[in-house]
């Protein structure tokens, strides 16, 4: 009986072996090398965390990035080699950062997603408050910004607002910073991106504050569409158009309101997003029609059917028409108005 289950315990060892085997030589050619050496095997190993050898590693916080980097800085080279996938440092310029800084900032990045895909968002603050550390030895600073957003960002997740808003401001101050390159960490990131997530950030933090007035937030706002409409595009500026109306609309300034949707509906009429347009219009419609001018608002309602159509969306449409049987109504148009109510697509 047990010569007969020696092999089914065997088997699973051998399939491991033979993937690792298929892997080593697949890694090794990659990798510009003739034969599969040890160090193909050893990353071979490390792509499968469900093997035992792959378990223990992670255990020990070796992962096949990291090791690969190791591997690559502490190989001799003789002649050409082949150009690597992934640069053993994070670039800027002619600048680089040195290997640990650089592993260190990856191993923060990823605690921070990993914290935050379990809502554990103390555990993200911590990664964040490491990663902010390593990013001032860097003295790279449109890295200090990035790790500003991902602090502020946990803060605010966290409901401390103050903390947040902080650390938000900080990397909104960023100027004339480089862009950082690292095909490990990420594609890039952008110094335009950072400073717009601080500024929307602040966004955020200004909502959450809830002041009866909503000034902060307006203001917030403001500051944010005159940097995307500098850095931004048609599309991104209107979301702040869009939503600076929303705001006025709330404080009863309907004429305001009407205002920058009407520019929301131009800048996504620019950017080609149909319903974007069709959702700011019927927003125009229902401000024009609450601040005594129907006559607008029926205009308004009309171009935002118009814009729904065209984006084959019935949400928008329905919403604009019962917007139009409205304003038909408050004209005194109580037939027009019955013959939307009755006539409007089902959702």
């Amino acid at each position: 009986m047990a010569e007969s289950e020696e092999p089914e315990q065997r088997a699973p060892s051998l399939i491991i072996l033979k993937r690792m085997l298929a892997r080593g030589k697949s890694i090794a050619r990659e990798r510009g090398h003739s034969v599969v050496g040890t160090d193909d095997l050893l990353l071979a190993l490390l792509i499968d965390v469900d093997t035992p050898v792959g378990q223990l590693m992670e255990q020990h916080g070796a992962d096949y990035d990291s090791v690969k980097l190791q591997l690559a800085a502490s190989q001799p080279r003789y002649g050409p080699q082949p150009q690597s996938r992934r640069p053993h440092s994070i670039r800027v310029g002619n600048r680089k950062l040195g290997f640990t800084v650089a592993l260190g900032l990856l191993k923060s990045m990823r605690g921070i997603a990993s914290r935050e895909a379990a809502d554990d968002h103390e555990g993200a603050l911590a990664h964040g408050q490491q990663l902010d550390a390593l990013a001032e030895r860097s003295g790279i600073s449109t890295l200090r910004a990035f790790a500003h957003v991902q602090v502020g960002s946990s803060n605010l997740a966290l409901g401390r607002l103050n903390p947040a808003h902080n650390a938000f401001a900080a990397a909104a101050a960023l100027h004339s910073a480089p862009t950082v390159t690292w095909s490990v960490f990420a594609p890039k990131i952008d110094p335009i991106e950072v400073v717009d997530d601080a500024l929307y950030g602040l966004c955020e933090v200004a909502d959450q504050r809830n002041d009866a007035d909503k000034s902060a937030e307006i203001a917030a706002l403001e500051h944010l569409r005159e940097f995307r409409t500098q850095y931004g595009s048609d599309e991104t500026a209107a979301w702040t158009a869009e939503r600076l109306a929303r705001i006025h609309a709330v404080n009863e300034d309907f004429a305001t309101a009407a205002r920058w949707g009407e520019i929301a509906v131009e800048e996504y009429r620019r950017a080609g997003a149909a319903e974007g347009a069709a959702n700011a219009a019927r927003s125009v419609a229902e401000s024009y029609r609450r601040s005594g001018n129907p006559e607008r608002g029926l205009a308004a309602a009309e171009q935002a059917i118009e814009g729904a159509v065209v984006a084959c969306n019935k949400a928008p449409e329905v919403s604009a028409r019962f917007e139009r049987a409205r304003a038909n109504r408050a004209l005194g148009k109580p037939t027009e108005a019955w013959q939307e109510f009755s006539s409007a697509p089902a959702r």
